[in-house]
């Protein structure tokens, strides 16, 4: 395939997501001629990135025919997001793609896919501390890694942490002694702040089934 060949209609639709969508969207081109693109899709929060509790990158390789053969479409380090959900996307891609052969599809892709992020945005599965899952009303947090917790449950731990490990904890410097239950990164918390939240709703609720039992 040349650039000659190439269809003029996705130079147009690639420059129009790079105006878009950049920085989030990155084009990997080969001699000149677009080969893959990667999108960073996050909920549609406005400008508060912590309110982003899920998200995924869509990796789109387009094929010498594109428009009138589907691109080639994989989703990459989803984060937030059960297998459930994982799995409705992947069907609404397939869906969309088969119902739209000949046609630009990208940005309905992104689109698509953003919306389905922005309805699931919550945290799926649980909190690794408690083995709870989150509820609405219950107050957790995002790390830098993209890892979910409960408030409660996240300062329980770190203040467990220095309590068994502060001999260890004050060789490092103060910017690694808090790090991520799940894999291990730094994080940065007030600890103060995140003592101050009450319990999981979930283990609230249990505990009231015993008591009355």
């Amino acid at each position: 395939m040349s650039v000659a060949t190439l269809d003029e209609r996705v130079y147009e639709e690639l420059q129009a997501l790079e105006a878009i969508f950049a920085p989030d969207l990155t084009i990997n081109r080969e001699d000149g001629i677009p080969k893959t693109i990667k999108m960073n899709i996050v909920p549609y929060t406005g400008d508060n990135i912590d309110e982003q509790y899920v998200r995924l990158t869509l990796e789109i390789k387009l094929c010498p025919d594109y428009p009138e053969k589907s691109p080639q479409v994989t989703m990459k380090n989803p984060r937030g997001l059960d297998d459930r959900i994982i799995s409705r996307i992947h069907r609404d891609i397939k869906g969309k793609l088969n119902a739209n052969i000949g046609h630009l599809i990208v940005y309905e892709l992104i689109e698509m896919v953003r919306e389905c992020l922005t309805q699931s945005n919550l945290p799926q599965g649980q909190c690794v501390i408690c083995l709870h899952g989150f509820k609405n009303g219950d107050i957790f947090t995002k790390t830098q890694c993209f890892h979910y917790f409960h408030n409660y449950c996240l300062g329980k731990h770190l203040i467990s942490g220095k309590k068994y490990y502060e001999e260890e904890l004050d060789k490092l410097p103060s910017w690694q002694r808090q790090t991520c239950p799940v894999c291990r990164s730094t994080v940065q918390f007030k600890v103060d702040d995140l003592k101050t939240a009450p319990p999981p709703l979930e283990s609230q609720s249990r505990l009231r089934v015993v008591l009355r039992t």
